[in-house]
């Protein structure tokens, strides 16, 4: 039998053709490998390395915050990481292209200590560069676990001094607006009597994000002396307050959960909403309350 020229052009082509698939990385397997190098630098506390994981124009669309370009994410990283420890991700699916891959997702964040910080859904675009997956595009969204019924009640929160940071705008800003606090703390000689906590005016349902109105702080001995602008000295009288003690820094559920706890008891809120982070493990939720007769 013959061999054509074209025969043997074809067969030469497929042979090149798969050599060439046969050589390419596996996507998959350099997207895990990368999320494990994300993870080593996390737990290492190394915000150079992480940023790195990043192409120099990747973005990062989260609910309520959109963070483009490498020195962007670099600042975002150092903000987050003192607190995030560590992350896992579930149901992964993996569609890979010419030196490009889309991963989705569920991922679960964990604080230092362990205990849950949030979930999101995820999608994310990874680019090959030079034999290196780096993270393009990616796409965050919130979701709120199913939370178990925390055990609310009402109590009387004691009076309290506290030298307080207001701000405006993304809660994204919390964990700089604390290391201000505390560095404004020590360089003033104020001894620390208590654990931060935020204090929220409004709410990002009812106000634009560059509206919103809260503020950080920490409680100090009552004689302290007066604080120096933008920070405030504010002394709080008792106050009857709906409260539960909750694991973690994801408080989404059992907020929900206390509104209808409030209502259901006989009570109207009376005041702003409040978290005191106890320690990284447990944050304590509380709304002022009144009985709903008065």
């Amino acid at each position: 039998m013959k061999t054509t020229r074209a025969g043997l052009c074809l067969a030469s082509a497929m042979i090149l053709s798969a050599a060439a698939l046969l050589a390419q990385p596996n996507p998959e397997a350099g997207i895990r490998g990368a999320l494990d190098q994300m993870r080593r630098a996390i737990k290492d506390n190394d915000a150079e390395r992480l940023t790195q994981m990043y192409t120099p124009d990747a973005r990062l669309t989260m609910a309520n915050k959109v963070v483009e370009g490498r020195e962007a994410i670099r600042a975002y990283i150092a903000a987050v990481l003192p607190i995030l420890g560590d992350f896992r991700s579930d149901e992964q699916e993996f569609v890979a292209g010419d030196g490009i891959a889309v991963e989705t997702g569920r991922a679960t964040f964990l604080d230092r200590s362990g205990a849950v910080m949030g979930v999101s859904r995820y999608m994310t675009v990874w680019k090959n560069t030079a034999g290196q997956w780096q993270i393009y595009r990616d796409l965050g969204v919130p979701v709120s676990p199913e939370a178990p019924q925390a055990a609310f009640a009402v109590k009387e929160a004691p009076a309290q001094t506290a030298v307080v940071l207001p701000m405006t705008g993304s809660y994204q800003q919390h964990t700089e607006a604390i290391a201000r606090l505390i560095e404004y703390l020590k360089s003033a000689g104020i001894e620390i009597a208590g654990p931060p906590f935020g204090r929220y005016y409004n709410s990002p349902g009812t106000v634009p994000e560059s509206q919103l109105r809260w503020e950080v702080g920490l409680p100090v001995a009552r004689g302290s002396g007066a604080a120096t602008a933008p920070f405030q000295k504010q002394d709080y009288a008792p106050t009857t307050v709906a409260f539960a003690v909750v694991p973690g820094r994801d408080t989404a559920g059992p907020w929900l959960q206390l509104g209808d706890w409030i209502t259901g008891h006989g009570y109207l809120t009376s005041g702003p909403a409040m978290e005191v982070w106890l320690d990284v493990s447990k944050t304590e939720i509380r709304l002022p309350v009144r009985p709903s007769g008065r």
